[in-house]
Parts: structure tokens; C-alpha cells; sequence
């Protein structure tokens, strides 16, 4: 299975931590498409994705969210959901890069 790649220097900048080990990243896909289905769009994202798209997301929470209560519980579920499953695999905390 091919990971995507992505610009990696937005996660050191954003978040001071890096991804280096592919085997994390390939874990996280797995369990993604094990959760939500191989086709499913939450399954084709990557770790760096899920973690640019909330810190985006808690930035529009920040600077005033101007969209409706109905879309603020939608996009909650789908970003939290992702994150969820990120932080409760048992097979991803095996990874040192899990825990930091």
C-alpha cells in the first residue's frame, strides 16, 4: 500500500514533531480503512491530513466559527472521529512516534 505523501515541514512547524517512521503512517491508514471502510474518504486520509485538518479547523473555532450549529456537530464528528480512533488503537500506541 502506497502512502501519500505530504509536505511534512507544515507538521514540524505547526506541531514541532515529525513522522518519520512509514510503518506509523501505514498503521494509521490501515486502521482508518478498518474502521471506515477501504472507499470510504476518511480511509484514503493520511496522519499529517487529520492532524493539518483539526488544527485548521480548531483556528476557524477560534477566529469565530460563521457557519450554522448543524455544520459545527457535523464537522465535530468527522474530525473527532478520526482522532479518536487515532488515539485509542492499540496498535498504533506500540509506536514511540504515537506517544510523542
Amino acid at each position: 500500500m502506497e502512502i501519500k505523501k505530504l509536505n511534512r515541514d507544515i507538521i514540524k512547524e505547526r506541531f514541532n514533531i515529525e513522522f518519520t517512521d512509514d510503518g506509523y503512517r501505514l498503521a494509521f491508514m490501515t486502521t482508518m480503512k478498518r474502521v471506515y471502510g477501504d472507499d470510504s474518504v476518511a480511509a484514503s486520509l493520511v496522519l499529517e491530513e487529520v492532524l493539518v485538518k483539526w488544527d485548521n479547523f480548531v483556528t476557524n473555532l477560534r477566529d469565530g466559527y460563521q457557519m450554522s450549529v448543524y455544520e459545527l456537530d457535523n464537522d465535530m464528528d468527522s474530525y473527532l472521529g478520526s482522532i479518536e480512533h487515532m488515539i485509542s488503537s492499540k496498535e498504533l500506541k506500540t509506536f514511540q512516534e504515537h506517544k510523542n
